[in-house]
């Protein structure tokens, strides 16, 4: 079962319906949010601080400037684990989202939401885990930057 475990890995990814890449035009710079980490996440040696460090340096590599300001409009992170000890096998999730002020239009409010989205649900054994969980955040940054990049060519 083990060995099973760690051949397949299942994943659910999705991305927001609409053409979401849109609301990246203009787009000039963001700030870095990493959720808290749940303790399982930290357990297999991961911190906030070293998540939003590799997202940054990957922004900057992509000509991305990042803003060490914490506000809108900011590149949210959040990654969650949670061991299925029966079967020696993690459930995981990594979310990365865009999020920046927009216009309510029912009540001409202001308010900030997430405007790109893209996430990753899987299930894979306990020794495989912490380079999926890395592999599923690199591939979110490059689904961003993707769309950034298309959405703002050079």
């Amino acid at each position: 079962m083990r060995t099973a475990l760690g051949l397949i890995a299942l994943g659910l990814a999705t991305i927001c319906p609409i053409d979401a890449n849109d609301t990246l035009k203009g787009l000039k710079a963001v700030s870095v949010v990493v959720e808290t980490l749940n303790e399982p996440v930290k357990q297999l040696g991961f911190t906030e601080e070293e998540l939003k460090q590799d997202v940054e340096l990957k922004l900057r590599q992509n000509s991305l400037k990042v803003s060490s300001e914490n506000r809108v409009p900011f590149l949210y992170l959040n990654v969650n684990c949670m061991r299925v000890e029966r079967i020696d096998a993690f459930v995981y999730n990594v979310q990365l989202s865009v999020v920046q002020n927009a216009l309510v239009i029912s009540n001409g409010e202001h308010a900030a939401v997430d405007t790109w989205e893209s996430s990753y649900l899987g299930i894979i054994s306990a020794n495989l885990v912490r380079n999926a969980v890395r592999e599923s955040v690199k591939d979110r940054l490059d689904r961003f930057l993707n769309a950034y990049l298309k959405a703002n060519p050079r």
